[in-house]
Order: C-alpha cells, then sequence, then structure tokens
C-alpha cells in the first residue's frame, strides 16, 4: 500500500481546487468518476440491501464507488462493491494517521489494496468531528459522476450532502421502492429537485456512467 498527496487542482475536479487530499491505496481509482452514495447510520433493512444493490451495481459495471466510510449505508455499499469484485474510494471524515479500514471489508481488500483508495482532506492527525464529516460530504460529491441518496433525515449530513448536490447541479438520486414510503428527508430533497428512482432501476443509472478522465498529479512518499 502506497501513500500520496494531491490536490484537488491537480486532479481537475470542479469544487476541490483548494482541498489538499492525502491518499493510502490505489490512487488510479482517482482517474475516473464514480458514484457517489450518502445515507443514513442508522438504517432500515431494507436501506442496507438498497445500499448493498449499489455496492453490486458499481462492482458489475467496473464503476468505483464512493463512500464516507460510516456505519450504515456507507458500510453496507462499501462491503457489497468489494465482495462483489469492485473498487472503493473510502472518503474519510478524519485523519489517515489513527484511521484503519473497518473490519466489516477488511477481508475483502486485496493484498496491495488495489481495490480499495482512502482519501482525507484533513491532518493525519484529526478526529472525528461533526464539521468533519459534513467536509467529507463535499469531497463524496466533487469526485463522484452521481449522488445517491438512501433513507436521509430532515438535517444532518446527509440531507446537507443532497442539498450541496442540487446546489451544483450534480445528478441527485433518491433512493426507494416508491415516493410514499420515503423517508421525510428523502422526500424533502426529492421536492427540492432530486430525482426518486426506484430501487430497480439503479442497475440501469449506474451502467450509464461513462469514464471521465482525470490528470492526477501525485507526489508520492
Amino acid at each position: 500500500m502506497r501513500t500520496f498527496t494531491t490536490s484537488g487542482a491537480a486532479l481537475g475536479v470542479p469544487g476541490l481546487e483548494k482541498v489538499e487530499l492525502r491518499g493510502a491505496g490505489a490512487a488510479r481509482l482517482l482517474e475516473a468518476r464514480g458514484a457517489g452514495i450518502c445515507g443514513s447510520r442508522n438504517v432500515s433493512e431494507r436501506g442496507l440491501e438498497i445500499a448493498m444493490l449499489v455496492g453490486k451495481a458499481c462492482a458489475d459495471h467496473g464503476v468505483t464507488l464512493i463512500a464516507g466510510d460510516a456505519r450504515g449505508v456507507d458500510d453496507a455499499a462499501q462491503v457489497s462493491a468489494l465482495r462483489h469484485g469492485g473498487d472503493v474510494i473510502a472518503v474519510l471524515p478524519e485523519g489517515l494517521g489513527g484511521w484503519k479500514p473497518r473490519t466489516t471489508y477488511r477481508g475483502f481488500l486485496d493484498e496491495d489494496w488495489s481495490n480499495f483508495l482512502a482519501v482525507s482532506q484533513f491532518e493525519d492527525g484529526a478526529r472525528w468531528q461533526v464539521y468533519r464529516a459534513m467536509q467529507r460530504n463535499e469531497v463524496v460529491i466533487a469526485l463522484s459522476a452521481v449522488l445517491f441518496v438512501v433513507e436521509s433525515g430532515e438535517d444532518g449530513g446527509t440531507f446537507a450532502a443532497g442539498e450541496s448536490a442540487l446546489r451544483r447541479k450534480h445528478p441527485l438520486y433518491v433512493l426507494g421502492d416508491s415516493e410514499e414510503t420515503l423517508t421525510a428527508g428523502s422526500r424533502k430533497l426529492v421536492s427540492k429537485g432530486g430525482q426518486f428512482l426506484h430501487a430497480d432501476a439503479i442497475d440501469g443509472v449506474i451502467a450509464s456512467i461513462a469514464p471521465d478522465a482525470v490528470v492526477i498529479d501525485l507526489v508520492h512518499e
């Protein structure tokens, strides 16, 4: 596993021009936009199933899954993508210094982490804080071609990420089995302009994501 430092400006990613990213793992995963996902930590069983569908579809179509490495939706999607042979970028709400891969997916990582990349915009010793989790979601959006939301609350990090995606005119898909059964926060995101997407249609959206090349200027350590 190699560590590296790069910047949003070097990556050519809109919205990250002033952000420095430190990474550990497969830097090649930054070469194309992936599919981002945000969602509740206290997610329902059906929400977990939907998150896992996103992860599997990413693996099936060779699209990198980008998530925030939190329990709940993030973790379910990450585990599913890796279990099915896909690639994952975990955008951390803390520094890399004290971070370790979650036990839920550690066993699915290649020996050299060729299928996984952890990135952080924070100093190595930075600990988890609410504001850092919110800032981390901005990186998830910027690195992704689309953002999927699962079971958003009416406030908090997932809802803020959805609103940020809408402000950026970034494709936002609010996932569920029907609009009527969405959580209150997810319904609000749809009312603000997010697109409701039935869980059965996830595969089609991910299949349509065309690789978007990014020029990378990495400083290896």
